[in-house]
């Protein structure tokens, strides 16, 4: 593909993904907001934290890891793309592109590893199993 088409396509996936990063910050911020709500709720009616609350909130705050860990893979991909459009011959055009490959498979790789992490048991259906397990 040349260099200007390349650069056309990239452009707005950038303007894309930046505008998810967006959407994914309110969403952190959202959810703080109905956290607290929550937690001020259960301590204005003087209720106790039982389990079952403390495993909603935990399940919020993996929530928001998550969502945060969206934006890292975002802010990767994004930069390596705007590098690679800087490229002016073909030769760095050939090095970026290999270097935007690159930075898409370990963004890949790392947030499947974060997912992992960050969910533990939080979706097991295994009735004995009832706690998130964070790492």
């Amino acid at each position: 593909m040349e260099l200007v088409s390349t650069k056309k396509v990239l452009e707005p996936i950038i303007d894309i993904l930046e505008h998810i990063k967006g959407v994914q910050e309110d969403m952190i911020t959202l959810s703080a907001r109905a956290n607290d709500a929550f937690y001020d709720l259960i301590e204005s009616a003087g209720l106790a934290f039982d389990e079952r609350a403390t495993i909603a909130m935990q399940y919020q705050d993996i929530f928001s890891q998550q969502l945060g860990a969206i934006i890292h893979a975002i802010n990767s991909i994004t930069a390596q793309m705007k590098e690679y459009l800087d490229a002016d011959t073909p030769e760095l055009l050939d090095s970026k592109l290999e270097e935007l490959r690159r930075c898409l498979n370990d963004s890949l790789e790392e947030a499947r590893h974060k997912k992992k992490a960050f969910m533990g048991k939080a979706l097991n259906s295994d009735e004995t199993c009832n706690a998130p397990e964070f790492f």
